[in-house]
């Protein structure tokens, strides 16, 4: 998208999602694609996960909620791994598309890599019986299953 200049690397998120927001109103105003896709909103690692695994908010509801996480690093200085995030992007790429995410990412990724077993839909992914389960640390060099 920024290749075809429908986006700069450097527009302010709330450009196209007004209402978005962070516990922290500057960085609220000034973030940008860029910062969300980097990894570096200020959020702490993995911030945000817990509202989407699992749950049966719409995407639109978890980037809602996203404005009561706590910034605890520093925007643009720190960096904090975030899926969340890039909710955000796809919510980007529906205004600016008029595609759904999910219709995007099949069309820009999926069919030209011939990942025809891949899929943005838990739904279609589960049907499939041939996938990874999301797994976290919990204790030095262990991991277990998530959910």
């Amino acid at each position: 998208m920024v290749d075809e200049g429908k986006v700069d690397w450097n527009d302010e998120v709330i450009k196209y999602l007004p209402d978005f927001k962070l516990s922290d109103p500057w960085i609220t105003k000034h973030i940008t694609f860029a910062d969300i896709l980097s990894h570096r909103s200020g959020l702490e690692t993995f911030e945000g996960d817990l509202l989407w695994y699992g749950s049966d908010y719409s995407r639109q509801e978890i980037v809602r909620r996203i404005q009561y996480s706590a910034i605890r690093n520093h925007f643009r200085a720190d960096y904090g791994y975030q899926d969340v995030m890039y909710l955000v992007a796809g919510l980007i790429i529906e205004k600016v598309t008029g595609q759904t995410w999910d219709h995007f990412i099949k069309e820009k990724f999926f069919s030209p890599l011939f990942m025809q077993n891949s899929s943005t839909s838990i739904v279609q992914v589960i049907k499939s019986n041939n996938y990874a389960l999301p797994h976290f640390r919990n204790s030095p060099h262990t991991n277990s299953k998530r959910g």
